[in-house]
């Protein structure tokens, strides 16, 4: 097991596509708007 800890974040991470401070997908993010998990909606109904 030669494998680093950093290692194994890089290739979840991308830091390279991703602005540092933001998730990696923040047009996803912003471009959907704030409803409800469909977890919650399935209580709800």
């Amino acid at each position: 097991m030669t494998r680093d800890p950093t290692s194994h974040d890089n290739s979840t991470a991308r830091p390279d596509n991703a602005p540092r401070g933001e998730p990696e997908p923040p047009d996803t993010s912003k471009d959907l708007p704030e409803l409800p998990d469909p977890v919650e909606v399935g209580e709800a109904g």
